[in-house]
């Protein structure tokens, strides 16, 4: 009897394109190869970076069950599938017989548009955003001498959105057809479990942000220096889980370009959140009360005020964000649904 792969005609033997960036991204491509493997797909991770294979220590436990080949030794496979981030597209120029789908962890960094964030515009910021644009237009002529094509055309691969805020832009603006599969948090934190409220009391008045999503708000902020304020980086998980549990509220004014992770596992361990009204932000990716969303061009004085009043009522707003915790809890469910709907299993 034909399982449900077989009968659609989809490829059991598979790569997943890693190249070289290791945000929440690119670590939410890793755990699809797994889940994939689980699946009974023959799935392998082609690295393509410019520098020598070295990911994270924390992709270790992704790495015991992948394998790792060279993207330039797989490009003429014609029995395969091959799956990218929506910021190295052009790639799929280069595995002409394969099937292609492109997984949009954002829709800011697809490299078929080019991008910039207008938030506060000053002369060192237009020197590099238009230094930005001459590479990008070299980088979209050398595609079109190389390819004929200034950008591979998505509208014959298959498109797979990870997030409701990307859905609505790839509906609204590429006009594609596409499917979900919008990721959880990392499994280590749920498996360890959603903070179970007890000891809110005991909540420290730290402040904690991500130095790897910076803002002009942020920076203002920190100089200003009128908080405890912790950065997010360079922690094991332990680390992670501890000082998560014991902090009461994270800060993040990024661009959002995406699903961003860190504002799902704080909140999933007990930290609330204030985050910037932007991109995915706007959408129930951020799934919080309108109040804890602020303009990015607010008044910083002002936004130490809403700072002071969260650290003082953190008690009280902790119900705020359980509707959050709850659907950061259920992600986990309704991923491998769409993931079933796109890879049905093998076994």
């Amino acid at each position: 009897m034909q399982n449900d792969a077989q009968k659609t005609n989809l490829k059991s033997n598979g790569f997943i394109l890693d190249t070289g960036y290791y945000s929440g991204g690119g670590e939410a491509l890793y755990q699809l190869a797994v889940d994939l493997k689980k699946f009974g797909y023959n799935i392998k991770i082609a690295y393509k970076g410019v520098k020598p294979f070295n990911p994270p220590r924390k992709f270790n436990k992704y790495l015991k069950e992948l394998d790792v080949v060279l993207a330039d030794d797989v490009k003429n496979k014609d029995d395969s599938f091959i799956i990218v981030p929506e910021s190295d597209t052009e790639s799929l120029f280069d595995f002409p017989l394969y099937d292609k789908y492109i997984w949009w962890l954002s829709f800011n960094y697809y490299d078929g548009l080019f991008f910039s964030d207008p938030h506060r515009p000053t002369k060192l910021k237009f020197i590099k955003t238009f230094i930005k644009y001459i590479l990008y237009i070299k980088k979209k002529l050398l595609a079109f001498a190389k390819y004929g094509h200034t950008c591979f055309p998505i509208k014959d691969v298959h498109n797979i959105s990870g997030s409701y805020y990307i859905s609505k832009m790839l509906a609204s603006k590429m006009h594609v057809e596409f499917k979900e599969l919008i990721h959880s948090i990392g499994k280590d934190f749920l498996n360890y479990g959603v903070y179970d409220g007890k000891g809110l009391d005991k909540r420290q008045d730290i402040v904690l942000y991500n130095p790897a999503k910076p803002s002009d708000l942020m920076a203002i902020l920190l100089r200003r220096g009128n908080f405890h304020y912790i950065p997010v980086r360079n922690l094991s998980f332990q680390q992670m889980i501890d000082l998560f549990r014991k902090s009461k509220l994270y800060l993040d004014f990024g661009f959002f370009p995406g699903p961003e992770r860190l504002p799902k596992e704080t909140v999933f361990n007990g930290a609330n959140v204030l985050v910037a009204r932007r991109n995915a932000a706007l959408t129930k990716d951020v799934l919080i009360p309108e109040k804890y969303k602020i303009e990015i061009d607010s008044d910083p004085q002002e936004v130490e005020g809403i700072i002071k009043e969260m650290l003082n009522n953190y008690d009280k707003d902790y119900k705020d964000f359980n509707e959050f915790r709850m659907y950061i809890l259920n992600m986990e469910q309704n991923y491998y649904k769409q993931l079933e709907q796109i890879f049905p299993r093998i076994k």
